[in-house]
């Protein structure tokens, strides 16, 4: 099949769009909505709840960034990949 890998950085935002965008925008909400002597088992519902809260418009625009980002990475031969 001839395939050759290509080495990527491990952390690459490039590569992992939700790991960087979603937690993003699940941390932004979060931190708008503090809570005060918040136990751990309500964050975690909390942070449940905020992530189900996401628009879904907003995870698919994320969603539709992994093709473009991983062409513009093959076309670089996995290097670095200019952003706007």
């Amino acid at each position: 099949m001839k395939i050759c890998p290509i080495d990527f950085p491990t952390y690459s935002p490039d590569l992992n769009p939700l790991d960087f965008s979603l937690w993003k925008e699940v941390s932004d909400r979060m931190e708008k909505k503090i809570v005060k002597n918040e136990n751990t088992s309500e964050y975690k519902a909390r942070l449940r709840r905020t992530a189900l809260t996401i628009p879904e418009r907003v995870v698919r625009k994320m969603l539709g960034s992994i093709r473009p980002r991983a062409q513009s990475i093959y076309d670089n031969d996995g290097g670095h990949v200019l952003r706007d």
